[in-house]
C-alpha cells in the first residue's frame, strides 16, 4: 500500500454460492436498490483491496438483482477514493472499500485528511489480513524473529527494513514495533509492497513488512522466510508461522479491510446491505475465495467497524507522534 501524501483538500477520506436465507427475511430499505451500484476503491486494480471489493461485488450483484460496480480511484494513499465517497449522496449508491489506511490517514494529515469516526457510515470489517516480517531464507541473523531483533539491537540503524512506503499501513507496523522491542531499524520506503519482496530477495534491504498476499507465494516457492505475522493469533494460510507478540508481548497490527458509507446513510439500506454481508461471510464459494488470499472473511456488523475506527484512529495517531512520521 502506498504513502500517504498531503494534497490540496482532503476533508474526508462467488461464484454459485450455496442456499441463503429468503430474501423477505432481509430488512428492507424501501425499493433499494433500483440501478446500479458503485464500490469506490481507493487504490489500483489487482491489490487485495480491489479483489475482495470484486468478490463482494459479484455477491452482491447476484443477490440484490442491480450491478454493483468496482470503481478504481487511486491516488493519495487512498485518500482520493475516500473523499469522493464521503462526498457522494448517502442513498445507498456509493460505497467505500477501503483498508485499514482510512484510520492511519487522520495521524499523517490532522488538518485535511477524513476522519471515518465522523465523515463516514460504518457498513461492515470486511477482513483481518495478517502482514508479514520477511526475510532472505538462510540469511545469517535473521532466522528468526528474535534474532532479528537480537541482530538490530547489535547494530543500532544497520538492518533495513523496506516497507509500501512513508506513512504507510506497513511503515507504522514497523514503527511500532521497534518501540515496542527497543529496537532502532532503517526504513527504507518503496512504491508496492511487491516491490519490497523483490528488494528482500534481492539482498537490498534485510527485512520487509508486507502483506500476505504479497507474500504467501515467494514463500511457497522458498525465495523467502516469513518470521512472523502481524495478528494477535496465527493466521490459519499460515500456522506454522508465529506471531510477533509471541516475541514482543502486547504486539498486534491486522490490516483490515471495510465497507464504509457517505454519512447520512438511511438506516433500512445499511440494514439491509449489513444482512446481506453477514449472509456472504456463511457461502463457501465466498469464503473459499477469501481464504484463498489469506483473509477469513468476518462481515463484522455497522457496531464492529465503528468500534475499530474509534480505536484505531487515537493508536496510530500515538504512534505517528512518537516516532516522528512525515509525509512530505
Amino acid at each position: 500500500m502506498s504513502a500517504l501524501p498531503t494534497p490540496r483538500r482532503l476533508l474526508l477520506a462467488t461464484g454459485a454460492a450455496a442456499a441463503l436465507p429468503a430474501r423477505a427475511q432481509v430488512p428492507q430499505g424501501g425499493d433499494w436498490p433500483a440501478r446500479a451500484v458503485r464500490i469506490i476503491v481507493p487504490f489500483g486494480a489487482g491489490g487485495p483491496n480491489d479483489v475482495m471489493a470484486r468478490i463482494v461485488a459479484e455477491r452482491l450483484r447476484e443477490r440484490l438483482g442491480q450491478p454493483f460496480v468496482v470503481e478504481n480511484r487511486p491516488g493519495a494513499g487512498g485518500s482520493t477514493g475516500a473523499l469522493i465517497a464521503s462526498q457522494a449522496a448517502p442513498d445507498g449508491y456509493t460505497f467505500l472499500f477501503h483498508s485499514s489506511a482510512v484510520a492511519i490517514a487522520p495521524a499523517l494529515n490532522p488538518r485535511q485528511a477524513i476522519d471515518p469516526r465522523r465523515d463516514l457510515t460504518p457498513v461492515a470489517l470486511v477482513a483481518d489480513v495478517p502482514m508479514t516480517v520477511v526475510a532472505r531464507p538462510e540469511a545469517p541473523g535473521f532466522g528468526s524473529l528474535a534474532e532479528a531483533i537480537a541482530t538490530a539491537r547489535a547494530a543500532p540503524g544497520r538492518v533495513s527494513v523496506a516497507t509500501a512506503g512513508v506513512g504507510s499501513a506497513n511503515h507504522l507496523a514497523l514503527a511500532l514495533l521497534n518501540a515496542l522491542a527497543g529496537i532502532e531499524t532503517v526504513h527504507v520506503p518503496y512504491r508496492s509492497t511487491a516491490q519490497s519482496v523483490t528488494a528482500v530477495i534481492s539482498g537490498e534491504v534485510n527485512l520487509a513488512f508486507a502483506g500476505i498476499v504479497e507474500a504467501l507465494g515467494h514463500y511457497r516457492e522458498r525465495r523467502v522466510r516469513l518470521l512472523a505475522v502481524t495478528t494477535a493469533e496465527r493466521a490459519a494460510a499460515l500456522p506454522e508461522v508465529p506471531t510477533i507478540g509471541e516475541t514482543v508481548p502486547g504486539y498486534a497490527v491486522p490490516l483490515w479491510f471495510a465497507i464504509w458509507a457517505p454519512p447520512g446513510l438511511p438506516r433500512p439500506i445499511l440494514a439491509r446491505i449489513s444482512a446481506e454481508l453477514a449472509a456472504m461471510r456463511e457461502v463457501p464459494a465466498v469464503r473459499d475465495r477469501f481464504l484463498a488470499l489469506g483473509a477469513p472473511p468476518l462481515m463484522a456488523p455497522p457496531e464492529t467497524l465503528a468500534a475499530r475506527a474509534a480505536e484505531e484512529v487515537p493508536r496510530w495517531q500515538r504512534v505517528v507522534a512518537e516516532a516522528g512520521i512525515r509525509v512530505e
